[in-house]
């Protein structure tokens, strides 16, 4: 634990908390986490589910659940639910929300799509089980929630039917709010870019680069890079990379023609010396087709 909370609390800088977001991998196999913005089939409902275990070994170090859900009305119209719960040593986050989605044919290869998002989210930071140089620190020796609070967002997505996408998304708008205790608290939400394409080498190869941006007024830019393989619509196999963070090996399987299996090992390559576990990410798609 005590690796943990020196590396959890060299990201918040003196009593400020920066980073609340969740940061997750598998972000092609399940955007929805981060938007609402979801292109809407008639007739197809998709359950999804991915599971993050950051630093392996390390006791008290991230962990991350999200389950979504996403119906359709028809071509155009669109639904979904979301539940997070992202536990990092002292900070535990959990996220309900609904979204509604729409979308227009721009042509016959182009489609946009909006979504918005309204739910609760409670952010709770427990400083009383840590282990402090000046113990008489008033924000770190307490433990403070901001109990369940409404919540907004909001997201936009171009798809082509050649499996080109474009997207920006806001999935959390309004900041947590601690009453009193905002003067030792920093919230800035982060604005998501993603963008990816498919390039056919043959009938039976196929290449999916992509890209996923986080941006945060006073921090540093985020990025991650994925390139996968795919061989007969079923297998993957790739590599993904975030900025000065870690590398990745990653492989996915349509196991059948309504469930896909995806997984990702990273491996930190910090400098941070505390960082010595890998992490573990895998995600479950289950499409449910109604005639």
């Amino acid at each position: 634990m005590k690796k943990v909370l020196l590396v959890v609390l060299g990201l918040l800088p003196f009593v400020s908390f920066g980073q609340i977001e969740s940061i997750y991998s598998l972000y092609r196999l399940n955007t929805q986490l981060i938007n609402p913005a979801q292109e809407s089939k008639k007739g197809i409902h998709e359950i999804s589910v991915v599971n993050r275990q950051q630093w392996v070994g390390e006791e008290g170090a991230p962990v991350m659940m999200g389950l979504t859900y996403h119906g359709s009305v028809n071509d155009k119209l669109g639904y979904g639910l979301v539940l997070i719960n992202d536990q990092a040593g002292p900070v535990s986050n959990t996220v309900l929300a609904g979204d509604f989605n729409y979308s227009i044919a721009l042509s016959d290869q182009y489609k946009l799509t909006g979504g918005v998002r309204a739910g609760m989210a409670n952010l709770t930071l427990d400083g009383t089980n840590l282990r402090l140089i000046d113990a008489s620190d008033p924000i770190f020796g307490t433990k403070m929630s901001s109990g369940y609070q409404f919540n907004t967002g909001w997201g936009v997505r171009l798809n082509s039917k050649s499996g080109m996408f474009l997207a920006i998304s806001q999935p959390r708008v309004l900041a947590y709010d601690f009453g009193s205790s905002n003067g030792g608290f920093k919230d800035i939400p982060y604005l998501y870019l993603q963008g990816g394409t498919r390039i056919h080498l043959s009938d039976k190869i196929s290449v999916l680069p992509s890209t996923l941006l986080r941006i945060q007024s006073g921090s540093p830019l985020s990025w991650d890079l994925n390139v996968l393989v795919n061989l007969l619509g079923k297998f993957d196999a790739g590599m993904a990379y975030r900025a000065k963070d870690s590398f990745g090996l990653q492989v996915g399987v349509a196991a059948t023609d309504k469930m896909y299996i995806g997984y990702i090992y990273e491996s930190p390559m910090s400098d941070n010396r505390y960082l010595k576990g890998g992490t573990h990410e895998i995600g479950l798609r289950f499409s449910i087709l109604k005639h």
